[in-house]
């Protein structure tokens, strides 16, 4: 077990050897297989895996809001902890796809201590005076051509068609769909006017006082108002698209819009440099003026964790082979 704890540097020369290792790992889109079922393997012992408690006693207790993965997977099975605190960790909050949405909300809501939280909902929140502070740790980040769906006999084939059609996002502000409306416009010449969007869920809290710009036309989709309904409306043809982070690929009738989106994000990062955020880590406020010293506490367990993955991920690079080589 790994205690994390201020000024603690015993991991130093490790950490940049590994990230000196892993200068162009650190841009992966997604965890590798390995990492992954590291993960897989670990949950098996934990099944139920909704909260994680570290038994430590006379320690600052917090209720965490994570996502098991690849990068926060030894705070779950406790090979790294944050010294001077008894950690719990939460990641079950809601039903289906709602389950993120519902930790943002908790979140913010002050329900838990702190977590992973969408980057636009953390920059709305603290626009209306919510008392939260943001840690320079990203726990999702990808690139978002990806993220575009439509269903499996759909005609589209390029971002530049969905002007004048229709498409879902989950809330009009979340992250996704705020990435997603600046690329469509910036690379490809489509406006958010240009789209009729249908939402499922509202904006978390008061985002909904924020209007869209004039001319934006948002709707609401029929009820039940969920992600996994408007999933339904695209399958059906009732709309086109749906901009959306989670895996819809693996529906059968469902698919990338872009056939070519890997080559297609390649080319973006080229010449862009863009590698864009989802999630960072938030906590309350108060956290850091009655225990400022937690703040570092987690801030270095968080890095610690993300360790084992680095490695995992640099072990797979240096085994691929170049192309044409023979040894």
């Amino acid at each position: 077990m790994k205690n994390s704890a201020r000024g603690d540097s015993s991991t130093g020369s490790e950490l940049k050897a590994v990230e000196e290792a892993c200068r162009e790992a650190s841009r992966t889109v997604e965890p590798c297989e390995l990492c992954v079922s590291v993960v897989n393997n670990s949950s098996q012992k934990n099944p139920n895996n909704q909260i994680v408690e570290d038994e430590t006693m006379n320690n600052l207790p917090l209720t965490i809001g994570l996502s098991q993965s690849p990068i926060t997977q030894a705070l779950f099975d406790g090979s790294v902890r944050p010294n001077g605190i008894d950690l719990k960790l939460q990641t079950r909050f809601g039903d289906g796809l709602d389950n993120v949405g519902a930790r943002h909300r908790a979140i913010i809501a002050g329900e838990i201590d702190g977590g992973e939280l969408s980057i636009s909902s953390y920059i709305l929140a603290r626009l209306r005076g919510v008392p939260l502070i943001a840690l320079p740790v990203f726990l999702s980040r990808r690139f978002r051509l990806r993220c575009m769906y439509c269903r499996a006999d759909s005609p589209l084939q390029h971002p530049s068609e969905l002007a004048g059609k229709r498409a879902t996002v989950h809330r009009y502000n979340a992250t996704t769909p705020v990435w997603l409306k600046g690329i469509l416009q910036n690379e490809f010449n489509v406006k958010p006017k240009d789209i009729e969007w249908y939402v499922a869920e509202p904006d978390i809290a008061e985002e909904s006082l924020r209007p869209p710009p004039a001319g934006v036309q948002v709707n609401f989709i029929l009820p039940p108002r969920t992600r996994e309904h408007a999933v339904q409306m695209v399958e059906q043809g009732e709309i086109d698209a749906a901009l959306e982070p989670y895996a819809l690929h693996d529906n059968p009738k469902m698919r990338y819009l872009m056939p070519d989106f890997r080559q297609a994000e390649k080319e973006y990062f080229r010449r862009s440099g863009a590698y864009t955020t989802n999630h960072l880590f938030a906590l309350r406020e108060g956290i850091r003026t009655e225990h400022p010293w937690a703040v570092e506490s987690l801030f270095a367990a968080l890095k610690d964790a993300r360790i084992p993955w680095r490695t995992a991920t640099a072990m797979k690079i240096r085994s691929v082979k170049p192309p044409g080589s023979t040894k």
